[in-house]
């Protein structure tokens, strides 16, 4: 390239209308103003830098007052087209208004001169540049001559930040938008460039540059300046990639590569040999988001052909890899590249940034978030349960029994011989009949004390569920009979296993809470009580039946959330019907049952999280009873109570 004092940007500054890059619609509707003979006296130019604002400004200018005009296109031959061109003539008048905020500047520039007639040219035009730099005073004082400019004025105001005029500025002015131009069209035009300046330029190297500009024409001129000067008469790509600190695409796929296969040393060492050969953190990862960006359209088929400016070759290597990973995947790359393009531009932790950043894309354990640890399980929970093969992650160990009461049988219907009745404990398995005598004592429950003896009765008909008459077919739910201390009776209900069809018993048999009594003796089948059946069991849990399931879950929650599980320690099993855990709460303890009720979805997620299987959560609360406490002292015995599970201290919770 030959010697010149003139910088690119500057020769190749548009000078006509046709020879404008990329703003058709602006220069269309400036054309039919200018060829209807009745020009606006205010125009707003916005628009990103670079895009031609200004340089439309002087065409627009010049075209009023080319000595054919006013034209659809200026000759540039006329004396008022060269002056103007140069910035010469008198009445094409060139404020920046960063320089000029003042008030004083304004009225001295243009509110005092605006109605002197011109001195040559036929109109008088005022561009105003980055006029949003004004302050509120200069505005206001300019308001006015912006509404009622006189016949031979025309202002045209120029900004990047349109939001922050005034509004009474903006409705006073036509507004024409500049958009950013395509890397095509940058590549395009420094072609001609490179041709018209003497100089060799690979179709690459255009590439690179017009990606680079960011829709900036004059970024990537002077860009193109600074690598010819760089590289002589012929520029590379590689001469391009390190004058401008880039990595290139062949880079950043084998970085992403690594992500994929969650090889941290190996992204570590290619992040090493970036720095080291002098690459430019901060555009390494412009580059990343760039690229993440080109799978992320590729794998959900977003783009087609050449729409990403792309070269063949180049989009072959992406299609090849945008194949083999998720687009949720490469969501969550994305999402954590844009993070580090906006902390990246501190020199001296970017490296830190991009080593933290690879290191939570390759070893996902050191991501301490919560929220993201639940998403990611319940993913893969998902993802084993559609795909039908391979098995489950296996829950924690069971913990200590906590179920007393849940039936290690199901239910027996009740006996209808007089002075027999089965015994059970919220739903649990039955007992050998016991015949009534005046020396037994009826059961409690939670260390409540015995009332007096019941007197023996004579046998009851079978009770039936749901008001039903005792000559009404009997339901296919078996009726039990249980004892809730000296507050009364009430009957509970459970579906049998030969009901249900689930397998057999396992495990050893409930064993009874402290201070709470169960009967332990095996049933004694009569003639009209029929023989025991299997304990109900999960059938795609692996056969756990409802005592083991319940078990499971409290271990599971305990690992997961403290307070929750001492909720859960407060219920009692009652019955496992058809994919349902059924417990209840005493009527003491309804601050309890109300938190169940708020955390059912919580818990119902950890429940399929450890069982491996749907399983839906159902709560009562029994009937209330006398000198029940108030939910604020049930509360506060509830977190004294939670307290030992933190501190380890043994707290009395005893009454009085």
């Amino acid at each position: 390239m030959g010697v010149s004092t003139t910088s690119l940007f500057r020769k190749w500054r548009s000078q006509s209308f046709e020879d404008l890059v990329g703003q058709q619609a602006v220069v269309r509707t400036l054309r039919n103003a200018l060829t209807s003979g009745s020009p606006a006296r205010a125009y707003l130019f916005c628009g990103p830098r670079g895009t031609g604002k200004t340089s439309t400004a002087r065409i627009f200018a010049k075209a009023l007052n080319c000595a054919q005009g006013p034209t659809a296109e200026p000759c540039n031959q006329c004396s008022l087209c060269r002056r103007i061109a140069d910035g010469s003539c008198m009445d094409v008048l060139e404020i920046d208004a960063a320089s000029h905020t003042q008030v004083d500047k304004i009225r001295e520039f243009i509110v005092d001169k605006v109605h002197f007639a011109p001195a040559e040219a036929r109109f008088k035009v005022y561009i105003i540049d980055e006029v949003h730099k004004l302050s509120t005073s200069s505005f206001n004082a300019l308001l006015k001559t912006l509404e009622e400019p006189p016949a031979h004025v025309v202002f045209i105001l120029a900004t990047t930040h349109p939001q922050d005029l005034l509004p009474t500025i903006l409705s006073r002015c036509q507004r024409h938008d500049f958009h950013r131009l395509t890397p095509l069209e940058i590549r395009d035009r420094l072609t001609l460039v490179a041709r018209e300046e003497g100089f060799d330029l690979e179709e690459g190297a255009a590439d690179i540059l017009a990606r680079s500009a960011e829709g900036s024409l004059r970024d990537a001129l002077v860009q193109l300046e600074q690598v010819a000067t760089f590289a002589g008469a012929s520029v590379g790509e590689e001469d391009v990639r390190t004058l401008l600190g880039l990595a290139g695409r062949a880079a950043m796929s084998s970085l992403v590569a690594a992500m994929a296969e969650r090889d941290a040393p190996r992204a570590m060492e290619r992040l090493n040999e970036l720095v080291q050969s002098g690459r430019d953190l901060g555009r390494l990862s412009n580059e990343l988001v760039e690229h993440l960006r080109c799978l992320l359209l590729i794998s959900v088929k977003a783009v087609e052909g050449d729409l990403l400016g792309i070269p063949p070759e180049e989009m072959a290597d992406l299609h090849a890899q945008a194949s083999s990973l998720s687009p949720a995947r490469i969501m969550s790359w994305l999402k954590a590249a844009m993070e580090l393009q906006g902390a990246a531009r501190d020199a001296q932790r970017a490296r830190l940034l991009w080593e933290m950043m690879l290191i939570r894309m390759t070893v996902p354990e050191v991501d301490l978030d919560p929220l993201e640890d639940l998403r990611r399980r319940v993913a893969r929970l998902e993802a084993g349960l559609g795909g039908g093969s391979g098995p489950l992650r296996q829950g924690p160990p069971p913990t200590p029994d906590r179920t007393a009461g849940f039936p290690s049988a199901p239910a027996r219907p009740v006996p209808t011989s007089p002075g027999a009745s089965p015994r059970t404990d919220r739903g649990g398995s039955p007992g050998p009949s016991r015949p009534t005598a005046p020396a037994a004592h009826p059961r409690t429950d939670r260390g409540d004390s015995p009332g007096p003896p019941r007197p023996a009765a004579p046998a009851a008909p079978p009770r039936t569920e749901r008001g039903g008459s005792p000559d009404s077919p009997p339901p296919p739910r078996t009726v039990v009979q249980s004892s809730t201390g000296p507050q009364g009776a009430k009957d509970q209900s459970s579906t049998g296993a030969k009901d249900l069809g689930w397998g057999e018993p396992s495990g050893p048999s409930p064993r009874p809470a402290p201070g709470k009594s169960v009967s332990s003796a095996p049933p004694q089948p009569g003639p009209e009580t029929p023989a025991p059946s299997p304990t109900p069991r999960l059938p795609a849990s692996g056969g756990l039946s409802g005592k083991e399931s319940w078990q499971r879950l409290l271990a599971f929650v305990k690992e997961r959330d403290r307070r929750l599980h001492a909720v859960l320690m407060e219920a009692r099993l009652d019955s496992l019907e058809s994919g349902s855990l059924v417990i209840s709460f005493p009527s003491t303890y309804s601050w309890h049952f109300e938190k169940f009720q708020k955390e059912t979805g919580v818990l119902e997620a950890m429940a399929q999280e450890a069982l491996g299987v749907p399983l839906r959560l159902v709560a009562t609360l029994e009937a209330a009873t006398a000198n029940a406490p108030s939910p604020g002292q049930e509360h506060r015995s509830f977190v004294h109570r939670a307290e030992s599970l933190f501190s380890g201290r043994v707290v009395d919770d005893s009454p009085g």
